[in-house]
């Protein structure tokens, strides 16, 4: 787990408190479903993105309930 700067989007403007985001990476895609899923309960619909596949691998991205931002990687060939 680590933190990143700001999700930028031409939609969001930069606010405190939403200038940084969690950022968890793993490899075993049953943990990051089930982590996702929790923080998901109640999450602002307006910058959600479900877990999907990328070029990268499953990559997902939530504002919790709490206002608190995370994505989620769990890169290519992994697991």
């Amino acid at each position: 787990m680590s933190a990143t700067d700001w999700m930028a989007s031409p939609a969001f403007d930069p606010v405190q408190g939403n200038t940084s985001a969690i950022f968890v990476m793993g490899d075993q895609i049953d943990e990051l479903k089930s982590a996702f899923g929790n923080l998901a309960e109640g999450a602002d619909q307006s910058s959600f993105q479900d877990l999907h596949e990328l070029p990268i691998g499953t990559y997902g991205q939530l504002t919790d309930k709490f206002g608190v931002q995370w994505i989620f990687l769990k890169p290519q060939n992994q697991g």
